[in-house]
């Protein structure tokens, strides 16, 4: 699947309870206007939810990050499937899985 935004890398907020992505930021985007201002802290991220909870699950967002994990796109994508809204481990996933209402198919490895 890969990344859905241009750019060199990404930074994703994640809900450590169910995987939601409630805020990214994607890294030398061309188009990202506000490119020169830099990634956000994650009170500007994530200050437009309410009481700083999870939209999917209702968890109390952090803004002390639990783990941050830095890795290449090729590490990303051989890790997770990006659903957009939604990172899904690939570890486990196989053709057909319903994960919290999304049918995942596990794209072949090129």
């Amino acid at each position: 699947m890969g990344s859905r935004y241009d750019g060199v890398g990404k930074i994703l907020f994640v809900c450590d309870r169910c995987l939601f992505v409630p805020y990214r930021y994607a890294l030398g985007d061309p188009k990202n206007k506000s490119k020169y201002m830099g990634a956000p802290t994650p009170e500007q991220a994530l200050s437009g939810f309410d009481d700083l909870r999870c939209p999917s699950c209702g968890r109390k967002l952090d803004l002390r990050p639990r783990a941050i994990e830095v890795m290449s796109k090729a590490e990303f994508d051989a890790r997770y499937i990006d659903l957009l809204f939604r990172l899904v481990p690939r570890s486990g996933v196989s053709e057909g899985v319903v994960t919290s209402g999304e049918t995942v198919t596990a794209p072949a490895n090129s």
